[in-house]
């Protein structure tokens, strides 16, 4: 069963990470965040992003391996630290709904501007809103979208593996209590 055919029950609870477009960072999430939790039948994860939803302009592609230097800086960088990058293969960007934001258990929004779209656009759901890198920890993990700079492409992607695969399941299990 696919993460997001999951019905999201008293038994499961998603997270959801959003950067601004989904071709990226919260793709990336979503796929290190599953491979944690799936040793944890209590929480999945998905990824949306904000591009496409409310009048804001849809990404320029769909899928990271169409932006070239970008994906050839993010493949770089990934297989550096040892992740498969074919779960990119299968993805589209998505934007996320109302119902999703209002069904996640947690939200992750992967950079401040995201988290700032997220709590004007969904006010009533603040309390569920989490900056990646104040709530996982780490650095901060900006949108490479524009940049040619390898080492921040290794910083971005290093950090968001790291930190889930270190800290996801200890962080939920204290936010349960």
């Amino acid at each position: 069963m696919e993460h997001e055919e999951k019905i999201n029950t008293e038994k499961t609870r998603e997270i959801l990470f959003i950067c601004y477009g989904n071709v990226h960072r919260s793709v990336l999430a979503e796929h290190i965040a599953n491979k944690v939790l799936s040793v944890d039948d209590q929480y999945f994860a998905i990824s949306r992003g904000i591009q496409g939803m409310n009048g804001y302009e849809k990404p320029k592609h769909s899928n990271l391996m169409q932006y070239e230097i970008q994906w050839k800086l993010t493949k770089k960088a990934l297989d550096e630290i040892g992740v498969d990058t074919s779960f990119f293969k299968g993805k589209v960007s998505t934007y996320v709904t109302k119902s999703q934001i209002e069904n996640a258990f947690r939200i992750i929004a992967m950079d401040k501007k995201t988290a700032e779209i997220l709590k004007k656009e969904f006010p009533e759901s603040e309390n569920k809103i989490r900056l990646f890198e104040s709530w996982i920890g780490g650095v901060d993990v900006s949108d490479c979208a524009e940049s040619n700079d390898a080492e921040k492409h290794l910083r971005v992607n290093t950090s968001i593996v790291s930190n889930i695969r270190e800290s996801l399941l200890s962080i939920l299990k204290k936010e349960e209590n």
